[in-house]
């Protein structure tokens, strides 16, 4: 039973390593190429259309790093019931 525990006890502290980890930006993704803009290549005298992309949400580390916690601490309430 002892062993049981500790195992249990061992992969949720990789997990939350895991987590801190990507919440720290310690894995990071190049950021997305700029989009770019195509010009007619006749000459004309209407103006192309510029359509705005959405812009991302920037990653929000202190609210994953917040989840995480919260879920380790169910985590542990659990083992100890």
């Amino acid at each position: 039973m002892v062993i049981v525990r500790d195992t249990w006890r061992a992969v949720l502290a990789l997990v939350v390593g895991v987590l801190l980890l990507e919440a720290a930006g310690l894995r990071r993704q190049p950021p997305p190429a700029p989009p770019t803009v195509t010009t007619p290549t006749v000459a004309t005298n209407w103006q192309p259309v510029l359509i705005q992309q959405p812009q991302p949400q920037p990653d929000r580390p202190l609210r994953r790093v917040a989840s995480a916690v919260m879920e380790f601490g169910d985590s542990v309430i659990g083992v100890f019931r």
